[in-house]
């Protein structure tokens, strides 16, 4: 059934008039629907088509064997990397920031990473500035074969 809105306040329908009472009835129940306050939740937001993309290449452009040469312990450098590589395209505040998302548990299970301390990330890009010419000819390497 077509229902129109008219100036006079009344509904035309293909088959006639609607009275004035029903189209109040459903502004009155669209109204209690939106009744009530918002409150806040636990939920998480995070671009997971930027993490997917980021995962991806980091595959296709075989840089998990550029970086996986200097794994010291534990953690692994691979899944740091396109962790921060990730919140940096998207959000690229400060590496303290940077750990306080990915150290949120939906992430940490994306990346498949244990939770860890923000030293980390920091030892881990010490790591990757310590040995900056290799990765750099590595990643050459990778991109022009």
């Amino acid at each position: 059934m077509l229902l129109l809105a008219t100036s006079q306040g009344k509904s035309k329908t293909s088959g006639g008039i609607i009275s004035d009472s029903l189209d109040e009835n459903k502004i009155r129940d669209r109204e209690l629907l939106r009744i009530g306050e918002v409150s806040p939740n636990n939920n998480i937001c995070f671009p997971i088509g930027t993490i997917l993309t980021v995962q991806k290449q980091h595959e296709k452009l075989g840089f998990q064997h550029v970086f996986s040469k200097y794994n010291k312990k534990g953690r692994d450098l691979n899944s740091l990397i396109t962790a921060l590589v990730s919140y940096k395209l998207t959000d690229n505040f400060s590496i303290c920031k940077a750990s306080e998302w990915i150290i949120r548990e939906e992430v940490l299970e994306l990346f498949e990473l244990d939770e860890f301390q923000e030293r980390t990330l920091f030892r881990a890009l010490e790591t990757i500035g310590e040995n900056r010419e290799e990765i750099i000819a590595d990643i050459q390497d990778c991109l022009f074969q």
